[in-house]
């Protein structure tokens, strides 16, 4: 990977690889489609934006009630990318606020907002701690959005940690929750994280594939680039381990294509399955070339 709700969606979060090392292990390295609801793209954390300041220099004066938990849960998600320990530090506020005026919604909010300050220090204990108690927040006021959201976002936590299992117990009900709200960027996200699990092992490779080709419909038309390009990738690494290289390669270059709109890192890594694929061909001028490119790409990464 990303999705929303009032002014706290999702983000999705990409594991980082040094592509230059990873080349020659690239085949059977699967390019992991995390998706976190937290914000809406990226490129909407308000981080260092003159609205993140001036909620700052207002807050104290603020009447204590439900608009001040929201106002301080913005400030919050705006450190997130940058100093998360203010995300904790502003999150725990609008906790304490929240219990205090029992606004139960901004609770669930409040208690997200700082797992996702520990999440991007690498805290997973604290972060599982803290959108638990967000999940079952959610749950006492039947919000399904916000379970919904909670659901993938601890999937994606044991994802992280190894635990495939965990992660698809989370997955599959967030996958429900999903389609019930009709909700078609979280359905997508939904699909693409089980369809990663279920890609991790060659045994389960047709179930990933019937995740990953009900999600592509939708994340195509979402016009979401990256998630395009990290389903069709994932689909040609599924044909090239099975030696079916047309179908491989058609992947590949779909991928390419939305990796290369989105201004993707993931671009060398692409180029570069695509000349492994032309290899398999024999066709290894061609595989040269692709790989070449490859290698250029991920050097100007460093």
């Amino acid at each position: 990977m990303r999705l929303v709700i009032d002014h706290l969606n999702n983000l999705r979060l990409w594991p980082s690889v040094n592509l230059r090392k990873a080349l020659p292990f690239i085949i059977g390295w699967p390019i992991v489609s995390l998706f976190i609801l937290f914000i809406p793209f990226a490129s909407a954390y308000p981080s260092g934006t003159a609205k993140a300041d001036s909620l700052i220099a207002v807050i104290g004066s603020l009447p204590e009630d439900s608009n001040k938990v929201n106002s301080i849960i913005e400030v919050a998600n705006s450190f997130i990318m940058t100093t998360p320990e203010k995300t904790v530090k502003y999150g725990e506020q609008a906790r304490d606020l929240a219990v205090a005026v029992n606004y139960q919604k901004g609770l669930g909010y409040a208690y997200k907002a700082i797992g996702m300050g520990y999440y991007f220090e690498g805290d997973y204990v604290n972060t599982l701690f803290n959108w638990q108690e967000s999940m079952e927040t959610f749950r006492s006021i039947d919000d399904k959005l916000g379970m919904a959201n909670m659901l993938n976002n601890l999937g994606a936590v044991y994802f992280n940690q190894g635990d495939d299992q965990a992660a698809i117990e989370y997955y599959l009900p967030s996958l429900k929750a999903s389609e019930e709200l009709g909700d078609t960027l979280r359905i997508a996200t939904a699909l693409v994280n089980i369809g990663a699990v279920y890609f991790n092992k060659q045994a389960s490779h047709d179930m990933a594939l019937d995740y990953y080709s009900r999600a592509l419909p939708l994340v195509k038309t979402l016009k979401d680039f990256e998630a395009i390009g990290t389903v069709s990738v994932n689909m040609g690494e599924i044909f090239l381990v099975r030696n079916n290289i047309d179908s491989a390669l058609v992947y590949f270059e779909d991928a390419l294509n939305a990796y290369t709109i989105s201004e993707s890192v993931k671009v060398a890594y692409t180029l570069n399955n695509i000349g492994k694929a032309y290899a398999r061909l024999g066709e290894l001028e061609k595989a040269a070339e692709f790989q070449q490119d490859a290698f250029e790409k991920a050097e100007n990464l460093d």
